[in-house]
């Protein structure tokens, strides 16, 4: 027999455990994501980058692979540049330029080699097919390597982790803050740390 107990937890008070957020609800989390890169992508342009449907079809299994992808990199980048995700009280830590360049050519990296497997169960790279919003799969150019890729496409990508990373940890309630065992490098930044 089981002795498991039932412990209720105000998260309001404690948060959740980051781990338990991200793979708990990682759909909820890639799906806010993916509206966030929606938005953003759709800024000073007249099409978004990516179409904002989500759950509608499965045509769009390209786009939950790339979101949900996308949010492990987030997290697994914030942890190897030294920060973690802690419940919202304060402001938002702030990547150095050093930081948030390792985390853009990831996520261009990402990209390039990213895989999703279409209607008909062929494996597909996200940087050489989409799906158009009709359905239709259609063929495109990847972008070249991180070095040879257009400044535009590189700052996209930098713009992502200044913007995009902080946008989604809010929505759920989180800032992103350096552990406090790893000094950062730039000290002219305000870290907003807690007493």
């Amino acid at each position: 027999m089981s002795a498991a107990k039932v412990v209720l937890v105000d998260e309001s008070r404690v948060g959740l455990e980051v781990t338990e957020v991200s793979f708990g609800v990682r759909d909820r989390w890639a799906r806010e994501f993916h509206n966030a890169h929606s938005d953003f992508g759709a800024q000073g342009r007249t099409v978004a980058a990516w179409p904002n449907r989500w759950l509608d079809r499965p045509p769009h299994e390209r786009l939950r692979t790339m979101a949900r992808a996308a949010v492990d990199l987030m997290l697994r980048d914030l942890d190897q540049c030294g920060y973690h995700l802690a419940v919202r009280d304060g402001p938002h830590d702030r990547l150095t330029d050093a930081e948030v360049e390792v985390c853009a050519r990831n996520i261009h990296d990402q990209y390039l080699s990213l895989t999703w497997r279409d209607e008909s169960g062929a494996m597909r790279r996200c940087a050489e097919h989409f799906v158009d919003p009709d359905g239709v799969l259609r063929p495109t150019t990847p972008p070249p390597s991180w070095e040879a890729d257009d400044p535009d496409g590189r700052e996209r990508n930098r713009a992502m982790v200044r913007s995009v990373y902080p946008a989604l940890a809010a929505t759920f309630g989180y800032r992103i803050t350096r552990r406090r065992d790893e000094p950062s490098e730039d000290t002219s930044v305000d870290r907003g740390e807690l007493p």
